[in-house]
């Protein structure tokens, strides 16, 4: 193992004894926390998990409400509520996409506990889902959700900075749920799958027919955003050209421009579209937006409810 890789491991364990011994304080929420993350670096289909749950949930008479950190947001305040008056710059693109989308009480603080106890204070959620945080060890989490990526694995399986693993692949041992989309099975993951949903137009979300001869433009700027091109093209999209972002990148005028200029229309992931709504361009009529699901297993719906119900039992 890399010198420099094993030392990171060792601070991520010792930095995790410190909340086992007490010498750090753990905060426990009134609610159970549902915690969804992952062990490496980059995008693992985190948030689309956070959606699923919530669907979840809700069929099962639940109220669930989302804290996150807030990646990107230059919000001040120690946490913030978010409302339809918020900006994806301001709390952050995932959180604000969560909360458009699926309309539950969303809060966001760096410090994750601050997050739950508004969400307490609300009255409005009986379980709170954390997207990302599972090496957030100030906030007690009740049930630790894994999502894996299997197209990119666990790289070379060495903990940062020598490859992409946040903490030793024995957490995984530790945690209550592994899921996985995409390549090979990992030894008892269930597999869950993307799904198709619905083409959309970003300045006023309607609903758009769309000819599948038609070329495009496709857009991402996500963990891994070769994963929206072959969702378009396995779903019979026409990809003329693909342009590709960081994770949480801030657009400007020159990106839509550099997008206008293909002369193609362009369709991007629901994340993106977040941001780029916000810039008011009502000439942009040819910007769509497709949303996507992760169908989750039955095996695992019917696991991860009766855990949350026993859960649930001891609050």
């Amino acid at each position: 193992m890399c010198p420099l890789g094993w030392l990171y491991q060792l601070g991520a364990q010792c930095y995790r004894a410190l909340f086992w011994v007490g010498l750090k304080t753990t905060h426990r929420a009134s609610l159970p926390v549902v915690v969804v993350g992952n062990l490496t670096v980059g995008g693992a289909g985190k948030t689309p998990t956070i959606v699923a749950l919530i669907d979840l949930l809700r069929q099962h008479g639940l109220r669930p409400a989302v804290i996150s950190r807030g990646y990107g947001g230059t919000y001040q305040a120690p946490w913030v509520r978010l409302t339809v008056a918020h900006r994806a710059h301001e709390v952050g693109d995932e959180p604000m996409m969560l909360f458009k989308k699926k309309q539950v009480p969303v809060v966001v603080a760096r410090q994750r506990y601050l997050a739950a106890a508004a969400v307490v204070a609300t009255d409005e959620a009986d379980i709170i889902l954390m997207d990302d945080g599972l090496q957030h060890h100030p906030l007690s989490k009740d049930i630790e959700v894994v999502v894996v990526d299997g197209q990119h694995g666990f790289g070379n399986q060495r903990c940062l900075p020598a490859g992409p693993l946040r903490e030793s692949l024995q957490r995984l041992k530790t945690v209550d749920f592994v899921l996985q989309h995409g390549g090979e099975a990992v030894s008892g993951a269930p597999m869950m799958h993307w799904e198709i949903d619905t083409l959309y137009r970003v300045t006023d979300d309607m609903v758009v027919t769309w000819d599948m001869d038609m070329p495009v433009v496709a857009l991402a700027g996500i963990g891994f955003p070769q994963r929206f091109e072959q969702i378009l093209k396995h779903a019979g999209y026409n990809v003329a050209e693909f342009l590709s972002f960081q994770d949480h990148h801030v657009y400007t005028y020159q990106d839509i421009e550099r997008m206008m200029q293909r002369g193609h229309p362009v369709i991007m992931t629901e994340k993106d579209a977040i941001k780029i709504r916000n810039m008011a361009l009502p000439w942009a009529s040819n910007f769509m937006y497709l949303t996507v699901v992760l169908d989750l297993p039955m095996t695992f719906q019917q696991q991860f409810i009766a855990k949350v119900r026993g859960v649930a039992r001891d609050f």
